[in-house]
């Protein structure tokens, strides 16, 4: 898996793509990217998962690990392009109600702009 990051003003953009999986190590690489990104007081952060082709349980975990990092540390992150396999994986693993899912990375960044932060 391999992680891309930009800034647009106060958001932060993470795109994925590749395989979230322990076998490619995608899952720490997820993990570690993000807690990075909270640690340099990011408090708005997209998790663009259009080109993420694959996630097993081990990277199910770490993707639910970023959003509790994420809200724990009083960030916001909403997750853009999920395809139809992780919406699913997501859906019978009984998790969409934890992440604030949105079909662009463009809805995903009016959504954290449009709301107000606690």
């Amino acid at each position: 898996m391999q992680l891309e990051t930009r800034e647009l003003g106060d958001v932060t953009v993470v795109t994925a793509s590749g395989e979230i999986t322990l076998a490619k190590e995608g899952d720490v690489a997820l993990r570690d990217g993000i807690v990075a990104l909270l640690n340099q007081g990011r408090r708005k952060l997209v998790l663009n998962l259009a080109g993420v082709t694959y996630v097993d349980s081990a990277g199910l975990g770490q993707l639910v690990q970023a959003q509790t990092k994420a809200t724990g540390s009083g960030a916001r992150m909403t997750v853009a392009s999920p395809g139809a396999r992780v919406l699913m994986l997501l859906k019978v693993a009984k998790l969409l109600p934890l992440f604030d899912i949105h079909e662009s990375e463009a809805a995903a960044i009016e959504a954290l702009n449009t709301t107000t932060m606690s």
